[in-house]
């Protein structure tokens, strides 16, 4: 596995998410994705619907909403070789059971970690740690599925200072 999340209601819901690549394909399932268990980790589920399944780039990082159990808001990064295919977030609206892609973070950089936040107003605002800073993507419209995928708009706040992600001054 190269990412786990647990639901902030783990205690009540028992959710908890993974991302996996398999080193040798079985071809029993996509060669990546994430996978979910919503028993403790009892028993796992795939839950990869609308993600690519490539061996490359494959899913890592994961994020969920602060409000999970009431949004169902999932994210995952997924990186890998540039020229195996692009960096990007995509975004699940219903705890995995279908995913879309988020519009893609300028020159897509290096995709490392997510995390989430919620804001006034009811929507989330998703940071993503990246090879070229740490970007923000926020909107109004974050939450709203339109066909077929999320709202494409350039919702990617660059990041502030000149330092890379891992910088001291």
């Amino acid at each position: 596995t190269y990412g786990i999340a647990l639901s902030p209601s783990f205690g009540d819901d028992g959710t908890l998410f993974a991302s996996y690549r398999e080193i040798e394909p079985s071809g029993e399932h996509p060669e990546s994705g994430v996978i979910r268990s919503t028993d403790g980790g009892a028993s796992w589920e795939l839950a990869t619907a609308g993600l690519p399944g490539t061996y490359e780039p494959f899913p890592q990082s994961l994020a969920l909403s602060p409000d999970f159990a009431a949004d169902g808001m999932l994210y995952t990064a997924l990186s890998g070789a540039p020229f195996l295919g692009p960096n990007q977030v995509y975004a699940s609206a219903s705890a995995g059971d279908s995913w879309a892609p988020l519009p893609p973070i300028p020159e897509e950089p290096s995709l490392f970690k997510l995390s989430v936040s919620s804001e006034q107003g009811g929507y989330d605002t998703l940071h993503a740690g990246t090879g070229a800073g740490a970007w923000h993507y926020s909107s109004a419209c974050f939450n709203v599925i339109a066909n077929g995928g999320f709202e494409f708009d350039t919702g990617w706040i660059p990041p502030t200072n000149s330092l890379l992600a891992g910088c001291q001054l």
